[in-house]
């Protein structure tokens, strides 16, 4: 599936769908897809996130203020104050940007625009909300370290070629108004809370206000936490290394943006998260949590957990740099790939597919490598025991061993050459061989291994004889023929032994 056309420039009408199956049945579903496909293009518009973010922030303050009072006099709301970011609900104590807006930016809303958060069944937080916005203006604003009275000036320098910019010059005047207010005073209000390290520390981390004041706040007992986490997980303590785990872990759930809500947690997941890091084997924990826990380990674990303890790491580092020295990143790297040894995670991380088979591989046959180039020399002297028949009992097991040794030894980060290839040819019709330098296409049979010489407009006019280099099947550039009726294929890739 593809776009054809000039980047930027030819952006409609010109979709190709390539087609190659040629039974009916197959056909007509493709086609149907394709049909579909751009029936639901026609239905979305290209809208900025930041306007979608801020929209919805006006909408729930406008609900919370004078019951649904105008555009305007929201703009002059704005204009005026900074204090109602920290404004509750006076009924519920709840901060009105967690109080869902009913018809929320209805206003804001076009014809045919039907996607929403509740058709993926997710219902966006104010928290989320707020963090969302905060990192967009960190990552806008380049001068983290400028004044509070110069950050709208900032925004409107970064803005003012931007979707945002061009999305709410099409919107009615009050709204423009409102909204470029409100990120604004969002802005202001950040650098009013905020000093230049804190906006750095942050940025780094990738978290808003929210969860950087409490990471600040506790920096130094989470850090160190970090800290004997990478230390007992290098020195093998893996029980100590869970303990400490877990305390960052009771942390993060009390904060928004790293926790997962209650009724996606197992009812015993701190026991979740130490037989991952022990690396329990998926199915066993499926039998003993249930499902929950496969989600809980995809969201809680592996993308929020994982999230978390960067987010310290870089929050420590941001502010002393002795942390990068002694914040190894062992903890992420365990909670990402559910294993405790260094050497098991940069096996999964190298291609292995399987917790289960770095695991038994080193127990098997231990290795101190710490990087890819000492996992490589490990692999080149247990591949000839672990390839020998015998060894993995389980055809899969021994399937996926096959195919991450086909991937260990492909061919990367080789110098690309230009060169040519001398082809002899099987002419279609004798009497039709093209000319002398006739340009040519190259292309490798569908259902085949022929490679197939065709005329610039695809035409079929020759087959490449057998014993063809494989490479010119993703080299070749061009092709011409010669005096000898051979054909020179002109190539340009990685140099091959």
């Amino acid at each position: 599936m593809g776009r054809s056309g000039r980047a930027f420039v030819d952006l409609d009408g010109l979709t190709i769908y390539p087609i190659f199956d040629t039974k009916p049945t197959a056909l007509k579903r493709k086609t149907g897809e394709f049909t579909n496909l751009l029936a639901a293009s026609r239905s979305r518009q290209l809208k900025s996130g930041l306007v979608e973010l801020v929209g919805e922030l006006a909408s729930r303050l406008r609900k919370h203020l004078m019951n649904d009072c105008s555009w305007e006099d929201l703009e002059e709301y704005i204009l005026n104050t900074t204090s109602f970011w920290e404004e509750t609900n006076s009924s519920t104590a709840i901060p009105w940007y967690s109080r869902a807006a009913e018809g929320a930016n209805e206003d804001n809303k076009k014809e045919g625009d039907e996607h929403n958060e509740e058709d993926d069944g997710q219902e966006i937080t104010g928290t989320q909300l707020l963090d969302d916005l905060d990192m967009a203006i960190f990552a806008s604003v380049e001068q983290l370290d400028c004044a509070p009275e110069n950050v709208a000036e900032e925004l409107d320098a970064v803005l003012s070629s931007s979707l945002w910019r061009r999305h709410i010059e099409r919107e009615q005047s009050s709204l423009q108004g409102a909204l470029d207010a409100l990120l604004k005073n969002r802005a202001l209000w950040l650098w009013e809370k905020t000093n230049t390290e804190q906006r750095r520390a942050f940025f780094s981390a990738g978290v808003g206000y929210n969860a950087g004041s409490l990471l600040d706040a506790n920096i130094a007992a989470l850090a160190e936490k970090l800290e004997l986490a990478d230390a007992t997980l290098a020195g093998g303590d893996i029980e100590a290394a869970i303990e400490n785990i877990l305390y960052l872990t009771r942390f993060f759930m009390q904060v928004p943006t790293f926790s997962t809500s209650t009724k996606e947690r197992p009812d015993k997941w701190e026991t979740v998260v130490g037989d991952w890091v022990r690396g329990t084997a998926l199915g066993s924990m499926v039998d003993k949590h249930g499902d929950r826990c496969i989600r809980f380990i995809q969201d809680g674990i592996v993308y929020r957990m994982v999230w978390a303890v960067e987010a310290v790491r870089a929050h420590a580092v941001t502010y002393d740099k002795k942390f990068a020295k002694v914040l190894s990143g062992h903890t992420a790297r365990t909670l990402t790939y559910g294993v405790p040894s260094l050497q098991a995670a940069l096996l999964l991380q190298g291609g292995l597919p399987s917790r289960n088979m770095a695991l038994r591989l080193l127990a098997d046959m231990p290795g101190d490598f710490s990087n890819a180039d000492g996992l490589k020399d490990w692999l080149a002297r247990i591949s000839p025991i672990v390839s020998a028949q015998g060894y993995w009992e389980d055809p899969g097991e021994r399937v996926i061993w096959n195919e991450y040794q086909k991937d260990l030894h492909r061919e990367v980060n080789l110098e690309w050459h230009y060169t040519e290839e001398s082809l002899e040819v099987e002419w279609v019709n004798d009497s039709l061989v093209p000319e002398l330098s006739t340009p040519l296409r190259l292309i490798r049979e569908p259902t085949g291994s022929n490679l197939l010489v065709c005329s610039p407009d695809l035409h079929v006019i020759g087959r490449v004889r057998s014993n063809w280099p494989r490479h010119l099947e993703s080299d070749c550039i061009s092709a011409r023929t010669d005096s000898s009726g051979h054909i020179i294929a002109e190539c340009f890739g990685p140099r091959r032994l």
